[in-house]
């Protein structure tokens, strides 16, 4: 066995050890559904620190997996990554719920999605100016707050239709990204890549694909071609 092939399996033996820590917890918190804010807190920051553990993951399998390997991993590793946004909005949701806002711009960070129904999507009328404007993201954790501004961007898919999407405004990044989810369900065609990136702390990740797309505002008035 050649060390890249052990590589690999270490790599699927600790994406298997995540995916049955989190199927515990999933099946924890069905049979408790009385669980107080501190107990939803507790499990919410067991599945951060998973997420963190599956970030470390992918950068693995991007520096250790040749192109084929990476392909048959990639299914799994999507599927798992699904699985921790889930369970992680559903663990905010239960948070919020019991829980009283202290800022009317609270809102859920993990919702990327639009919040645009299909009328104002296929809508030719003049659009609502809020919909124009940037929108704004508040996070607490403990004594940190995170302030991010999104905004929401149109991309046109593989067949020409303009999806709306929410976009991270980050003025200082000198690249754009789109997740992997996102660039296949708009079904843009993917090129290989092998680019590393560097991140917070000077931490490098290698980029394996990248889409070209064209997005624009909300008028359509304004457009742009982008690499990501």
């Amino acid at each position: 066995m050649t060390s890249s092939e052990t590589g690999i399996t270490l790599l699927n033996r600790k994406r298997g050890n995540i995916k049955c820590q989190l199927t515990k917890m999933a099946n924890a918190l069905q049979k408790q559904t009385d669980l107080s804010i501190p107990e939803l807190q507790a499990k919410l920051d067991v599945v951060l620190k998973l997420q963190d553990k599956f970030e470390l993951l992918k950068n693995d399998y991007y520096r250790i997996a040749n192109d084929t390997e990476y392909a048959e991993a990639e299914p799994s590793l999507n599927s798992l990554e699904d699985d921790l946004q889930d369970f992680k909005q559903k663990h905010h949701t239960l948070l919020h719920k019991y829980s009283t806002p202290s800022t009317n711009y609270k809102t859920d960070l993990e919702a990327l999605g639009p919040d645009l129904n299909s009328s104002q999507i296929l809508s030719h009328s003049e659009p609502d100016s809020s919909s124009e404007n940037a929108h704004v993201s508040f996070h607490t954790n403990g004594n940190n707050s995170i302030l991010i501004n999104t905004a929401i961007v149109y991309v046109r898919d593989s067949e020409g239709i303009r999806q709306p999407l929410r976009a991270i405004l980050d003025c200082a990044s000198e690249s754009s990204f789109i997740s992997s989810r996102s660039a296949e369900a708009l079904g843009l065609q993917k090129e290989k890549v092998n680019i590393p990136i560097s991140g917070l702390n000077d931490a490098s990740i290698y980029i394996r694909k990248k889409i070209s797309a064209q997005i624009s505002n909300v008028r359509n008035d304004s457009q742009w071609e982008i690499d990501s």
